[in-house]
């Protein structure tokens, strides 16, 4: 008895961080309203759909957003154009959830230190949401862990080669990541605020997880 509690208890432990799970618990659709936490967007205000997500689990938060998004036949979203992109960590990511994930452009990036994908990847978000603003457009965001470095653009005339040294010196610091995003926004073109202020113009829900 005492094995299958501690067993439950660990399955529960694991589901209660799963990011799948913990998108779906915030994000639902009933008819053709769309729910997260406690707001709700109609779909007859929107004719398109982005997707962007970049940390160690974007592909398990924005498989889970367009399982539910497309889930539904009669929902209404389902029939809206959707695209996006995700960066994700090398090997972070399961050969299902590319499947699913066909209509996203993937970008592979490097974490703790940034590299080149790091900046590929960010460019090719800004040049999405830029792309597509519309106060018709709904831009859903997802990020977790390791998105920090995994969007990574530098602001100019900083290089890339910069912000990797400065987040290599960072990371031996001892200081709280709190403390390094400090530093780092000032450093970037999509940290402080300045990835919302791009999709100004469109509506963008942050589904960021901690």
């Amino acid at each position: 008895r005492m094995t299958e509690d501690a067993l439950s208890i660990c399955k529960e432990g694991i589901n209660a961080v799963n990011p799948s799970m913990a998108v779906k618990r915030h994000i639902s659709i009933l008819g053709g309203i769309l729910r997260i936490d406690n707001k709700e967007y109609n779909v007859n205000d929107y004719e398109s759909i982005l997707l962007v997500a970049f940390s160690k689990a974007s592909s398990a938060m924005a498989v889970a957003c367009i399982e539910t998004i497309r889930g539904d036949n009669n929902n209404g979203w389902n029939q809206l154009p959707l695209e996006g992109v995700g960066i994700l960590k090398d090997n972070h990511s399961t050969k299902e959830e590319l499947d699913l994930l066909s209509n996203i452009t993937i970008q592979y990036a490097s974490h703790p230190v940034p590299d080149k994908g790091s900046a590929e990847g960010a460019c090719k978000i800004f040049n999405l949401i830029e792309k597509n603003a519309s106060p018709k457009t709904l831009v859903l965001v997802y990020i977790s862990g390791s998105g920090s470095s995994l969007f990574c653009e530098p602001q100019f005339p900083l290089t890339l080669e910069d912000l990797r040294d400065t987040n290599t010196a960072l990371l031996g610091s001892g200081l709280s990541i709190e403390d390094m995003n400090v530093i780092r926004k000032r450093l970037e073109t999509g940290k402080g605020g300045l990835l919302a202020k791009a999709a100004y113009y469109s509506r963008l829900l942050d589904g960021s997880i901690d």
